[in-house]
Formats: structure tokens, C-alpha cells, sequence
């Protein structure tokens, strides 16, 4: 994985403007975009963009203002969910380093496809 990481840090360097075709594409169509452009297989091109992601994750996010005290609130008398696209090791992740993953007195279910 460590060679192909490197191979592609070499070949895909976009601009920031041709950068920008890329956002919103799912992960797997990012790969095959850049598999087209750099010659590198999609398969470990996507692996290593989720390792990227996944290791970004790992410093934590940041909620948007007021998303905590929304959540809290709604939590208190609303059945909430969570839904994503996302892989479920990446959810979790953000919602554990938000605070988010359990609300005190109440049990996180999983149901995914992932």
C-alpha cells in the first residue's frame, strides 16, 4: 500500500481548480477519476483514500454551532438516528470525538449496508 500511496502522491497532483471536479463524488467514483488520470489501479486508489480519510478522522471533528445543544434537545423526547453514506468505522469515529456517539441513558443501534 505504501508504494501505490507514494505513486499516487507523484501522479495526481490536480490544480485547485481541476481539484474542484472532484468534490462531491463519492469515494469510489473519485478513484476511478483518478485511476483515468494517473494510470493507477481505482481498487487501491480507494483504499487509500479511505486510509486517508480515516486516519484525517482520527484528529476529531467539529460541530457546527448550536449542533450539540440541538442534538441534546431533540434526544431528550425525539427518537434521533443518523444516517450516512459514510463507512460505519468513519461514523462512529466523528460521532465518538463529537461526543455524539451515546446519549447518557440510551443505547446506540447500527443497521447498515457497510
Amino acid at each position: 500500500m505504501a508504494a501505490h500511496a507514494q505513486q499516487l502522491a507523484q501522479r495526481a497532483r490536480p490544480h485547485p481548480e481541476e481539484a474542484e471536479r472532484f468534490h462531491g463524488f463519492a469515494s469510489a467514483d473519485t478513484a476511478e477519476r483518478l485511476g483515468e488520470l494517473t494510470g493507477l489501479p481505482a481498487q487501491s486508489t480507494l483504499q487509500e483514500i479511505n486510509a486517508r480519510y480515516s486516519e484525517m478522522l482520527s484528529d476529531g471533528v467539529e460541530l457546527m454551532p448550536g449542533a450539540r445543544r440541538l442534538l441534546t434537545e431533540l434526544a431528550a423526547s425525539v427518537p434521533t438516528a443518523v444516517a450516512s453514506n459514510g463507512l460505519r468505522r468513519d461514523v462512529r469515529t466523528m460521532l465518538d470525538s463529537a461526543g455524539l456517539l451515546r446519549s447518557p441513558g440510551r443505547s446506540a443501534r447500527w443497521r447498515t449496508s457497510r
